[in-house]
């Protein structure tokens, strides 16, 4: 999977291909449909992929249907060469304009592109090297190993059913190498089955190439069944990266929200710092509500309870205050700011309820001191 993530570029600009690989031209010359800016924009874009490679002529342009996502492609390509007896190759370059004019033209990196039979099928596929070196005819082989009795031995041994192959649906249309393995993908790039092929070891009765796992197009099934629980779990983690990331943003928004485009955003600016200093207050006064009353039992307890009274009383003001307050902030924050202003005004109001209680038993004494 992770070399498929690697290509995801290429595999983005070669998901137009059409469907079917005895089509020798995936890409048919369109004669004056692409003005010549367009083949100079896109002939710019393909210098710049082609890297040290010389730049490939173009062969091909044109357009598609009204409405894709890749209105126009251009494809920039080397003669087609004999590499073998009945295999033929060349180097070629991609490019596709994508969104509507003037959109923007994308190119893949320099490719093979190889033409051969193998199996009954004639396939047209694009060998892609991630990692150095790479080996043609090691991608020769891989297409000789498709539906061939290895192929169909291990896929029964995975989980797989086997099937005969359809010159519609089960040609190799892309070939990737990653240097610690291949991935092959068949049929339509949009639609087709997808196969993780590593080098045979020993023991491997004798072929070339083993299929560590696979995904089945026209069945949905994900075989080993090891391996389909691991992308089920990488789902799931995708799914929840998603929510969160998605839950941050509209959080953000919010945010954003109330404290932008408002004509009184400086007031609420200020009050928001009025709230943190009201906040503040309050506490003071809850905690001197609750400490000063013993301080002034020297002067009487009719004194002390005087003291807490005017101290709860101010903690109440206060907390009152708060709440007008938090209502005209630009970012109201309620539930924090209420979490320690209730219980000190709670605090601070019964001592001041106790104090009083103190302060009438203690007027009601004959001589108690005032």
């Amino acid at each position: 999977m992770r070399s498929v993530a690697r290509c995801a570029g290429v595999l983005v600009f070669l998901a137009a291909m059409p469907s079917h690989a005895a089509t020798l031209d995936p890409f048919p010359d369109q004669p004056g449909a692409l003005t010549s800016e367009e083949i100079q924009a896109a002939t710019v874009v393909m210098n710049s992929a082609r890297g040290a490679e010389p730049a490939p002529p173009l062969v091909a342009s044109g357009k598609r249907s009204p409405g894709h996502s890749m209105p126009a492609y251009a494809l920039f390509a080397a003669p087609l060469e004999d590499y073998s007896g009945r295999i033929r190759t060349r180097r070629q370059i991609i490019c596709n304009l994508f969104g509507g004019p003037p959109g923007q033209w994308n190119c893949s990196s320099p490719h093979d592109e190889m033409r051969m039979s193998a199996n009954g099928l004639e396939h047209v596929f694009l060998f892609q090297v991630v990692k150095a070196p790479g080996n043609k005819q090691t991608a020769a082989d891989i297409v000789d190993f498709m539906y061939s009795s290895c192929f169909f031995s291990q896929l029964t041994a995975l989980g797989g059913n086997p099937f005969t192959p359809s010159a519609d649906a089960d040609y190799v249309s892309t070939v990737l190498d990653d240097g610690a393995g291949f991935t092959v993908a068949t049929g339509p790039l949009s639609d087709g089955d997808n196969y993780r092929l590593q080098k045979a070891q020993q023991g491997d009765a004798g072929c070339r190439f083993r299929i560590q796992h696979a995904r089945m197009a026209r069945t949905g099934l994900v075989i080993p069944e090891s391996y389909a629980r691991e992308l089920a779990k990488a789902a799931r983690e995708a799914e929840a990266q998603r929510k969160l990331a998605q839950a941050q943003q509209e959080e953000a928004a919010q945010v954003g929200s109330a404290s932008v485009g408002e004509p009184v955003s400086q007031l609420r600016r200020g009050f928001d710092k009025l709230t943190d200093a009201t906040v503040a207050f309050n506490s003071f006064m809850g905690i001197a509500a609750l400490i000063a009353p013993f301080a002034a039992l020297s002067r009487g307890r009719k004194a002390a309870a005087r003291i807490a009274f005017a101290l709860s009383g101010a903690t109440v003001v206060l907390a009152a205050a708060v709440l007008l307050f938090l209502k005209l902030a630009s970012m109201p924050d309620t539930g924090n700011c209420m979490l320690l202003v209730i219980p000190v005004t709670s605090l601070a109001a019964l001592s001041g309820v106790i104090w009083a209680v103190i302060g009438a038993m203690a007027a009601g004494r004959p001589g108690a001191p005032r």
